[in-house]
């Protein structure tokens, strides 16, 4: 602790320092390289990007820069660039980000179920690629998880299961408890960037099917940059860009490989007495006939 530092002060350093190793995406460990192409990605549109998540032990994966969403582009897309990176643990898939805010930073959803994304928010959809999870008649997700967070504090979120069938918009149907999503942001000094790392836990995101998890996952990940000057002006960004302005049609929605992911191992159920019951069951019974018919004959 430094004594010429005030509590304030010793805060403010330790925010100045964990923002900058945000700003910085130093990977957790330095491990093996990570692969940067997803091998036979299952998806129904070919356009849209496949991204491969590393294990979090091996580092964060490559840097994915949003781009515009909406055509034309916004004009405020200067000053806004917004970059994520991800890797994936036994917990869920963890993204963390950096997001330029260059004008005066203002922020009022600070609670649970805030409507975020009325202010400068991240977006992020995520679904599981399996059997037991609706989909589309073109193979798109209709059941995905939302999750929409700001940088007014770790409980800044809104998260709800949302059912879409294949239109521009999703309704939310079911509330996730935002104690259950690992949050944290982190705001800059100056107030022009703001930081965050999120998790997508498998015990929400995930299915019934191997546990939670799978090896591919259908995702959109989206910004919405708030220019507050004179004339409030919006700008929307997306990893997959619907060239409109929505994020929620999953025919655009991405792909996440998550690499050396295993299926796991289904526990094995106990073996079945055979019938009549176990060896030992059986022996007792056969003492028991014996000595009764012993007895019988004495009692003759």
């Amino acid at each position: 602790v430094n004594p010429h530092l005030s509590g304030l002060g010793e805060i403010t350093m330790i925010r100045q320092l964990l923002f900058a190793m945000l700003a910085l995406f130093a990977p957790f460990t330095t491990g093996s390289v990570v692969p940067t192409q997803c091998p036979n990605p299952p998806r129904t549109n070919k356009t849209v990007p496949c991204y491969v998540v590393p294990k979090c032990s091996d580092g964060l994966g490559q840097v994915i820069t949003l781009r515009n969403n909406t055509f034309p582009a916004s004009p405020i897309t200067p000053g806004y660039t917004t970059s994520v990176r991800l890797c994936w643990n036994s917990t869920g898939i963890v993204l963390k980000g950096q997001l330029q805010q260059p004008d005066q930073f203002r922020n009022k959803y600070t609670k649970c179920r805030d409507y975020t994304f009325n202010a400068d928010s991240v977006e992020y959809y995520v679904s599981p690629i399996n059997n037991s999870m609706p989909k589309t008649p073109y193979g798109d997700p209709v059941r995905y998880i939302q999750l929409s967070v700001g940088p007014g504090s770790p409980q800044s979120m809104w998260v709800y299961y949302v059912w879409n069938e294949g239109g521009k918009y999703g309704q939310a149907r079911d509330p996730v408890p935002c104690n259950e999503i690992p949050y944290q942001p982190v705001l800059s000094q100056n107030k022009t960037y703001w930081g965050l790392e999120v998790v997508a836990p498998f015990s929400v995101v995930g299915s019934q099917e191997n546990g939670g998890t799978t090896q591919y996952w259908r995702v959109q990940i989206a910004r919405i940059a708030n220019a507050y000057r004179k004339n409030f002006t919006r700008g929307l960004f997306a990893w997959s860009p619907t060239n409109t302005t929505y994020f929620h049609e999953s025919f655009y929605f991405g792909v996440f490989y998550l690499d050396k992911w295993t299926a796991p191992v289904p526990p094995v159920p106990p073996t079945p007495p055979p019938p009549g019951g176990s060896g030992a069951t059986r022996l007792a019974s056969s003492v028991l006939l014996v000595f009764m018919v012993l007895l019988s004959c004495q009692l003759l």
